[in-house]
């Protein structure tokens, strides 16, 4: 009897250790980018949330997700190479200009972690929409391609300290925000052309680092098609696709896509959160779905055991 007690703990045993999240779960997400996913200074940085108010962004819902915690390290107005509205004040307009971008926040970061990047955890990079939308007389073409090669540069410095796994985010069609189509100003086709170009540059430099780390571990989210895929599915995400929640008067009941000119409702950032999670979420190794299978086959030879007493 206590041999039959035994063997039928170490079965279920066998059937619930695949699901321990604790075992396949990364240790903590840390996230980097602009005000898509600056998640406010809750953790002591950023400059707040850019949805409804007290509403979460995408980074927030991954993390609840995966059921890890959550270092923010993205800054509103934030560019690949800087942030222009620095709130600090200095006579140097360089050293304001290099505050808050993409690379600043990995140098905090590593600064932080004594230039380790823990390789259990999950790194997000999503930024470019500011170099887009603050070209300072700068031709597009020369503004996409730098911006490329400051994301490159950038997560290589992280992977040279020993991240791994990075969630790398494309451009969302500009001119599909209430920015650009026609709300606000009637440039779409130009606010399209500004992301797909940036998108075939960033493509280019993804290939590139893939080429060169065939160790790192890129998962590329297409949020340009995600967000046609909101725009063009009628009301099955979104009842409007156009406006601002933010400032329209009569929204009750209503779900929309964006809250602002520029910035997802907290329940589109929801949606983009799954979709991240679909890519990243872990999957037990072999071996654990072995021990679930020998589970399931040990448990049912006790069930035939128990009818034929």
């Amino acid at each position: 009897m206590k041999k039959r007690a035994l063997l039928v703990g170490a079965l279920f045993l066998c059937l619930l250790f695949p699901f321990s999240t604790s075992v396949f779960a990364y240790s903590q997400i840390v996230a980097f980018g602009d005000s898509l996913s600056d998640n406010g200074p809750e953790d002591g940085d950023g400059f707040g949330r850019f949805t409804d108010p007290g509403g979460l962004v995408w980074v927030d819902y991954l993390a609840q997700d995966l059921g890890v915690g959550l270092l923010d390290m993205a800054y509103g107005a934030a560019r690949t190479y800087g942030n222009p509205y620095s709130p600090f004040s200095t006579t140097d307009p360089l050293y304001v200009d290099s505050m808050f971008g993409f690379n600043w926040q990995v140098d905090k970061y590593l600064t932080m972690t004594n230039n380790i990047a823990d390789p259990n955890n999950l790194y997000t990079v999503w930024i470019g929409g500011n170099d887009l939308l603050n070209l300072d007389g700068n031709r597009p073409g020369k503004v996409i391609v730098n911006a490329a090669i400051n994301i490159g540069s950038a997560i290589g410095a992280l992977y040279d300290a020993g991240a791994t796994d990075i969630v790398l985010m494309n451009m969302p069609n500009l001119g599909a925000t209430p920015l650009m189509n026609g709300t606000i100003y009637d440039t779409p086709e130009y606010g399209e052309s500004l992301s797909q170009g940036f998108n075939c540059s960033l493509a280019i430099t993804q290939a590139i680092m893939e080429w060169y780390l065939p160790d790192l571990n890129l998962f590329s989210v297409d949020i340009f098609a995600l967000m046609d895929e909101f725009i063009t599915s009628g009301d099955l995400y979104f009842d409007n696709v156009t406006t601002m929640l933010k400032y329209d008067s009569d929204t009750e009941g209503q779900r929309y896509l964006f809250w602002d000119e520029i910035h997802p409702t907290t329940y589109a950032h929801e949606l983009i959160a799954d979709a991240v999670y679909s890519q990243v979420a872990p999957v037990p190794e072999p071996s654990t779905i072995v021990l679930m299978g020998l589970g399931l086959v040990g448990l049912a030879g006790l069930g035939r055991k128990k009818f034929r007493k």
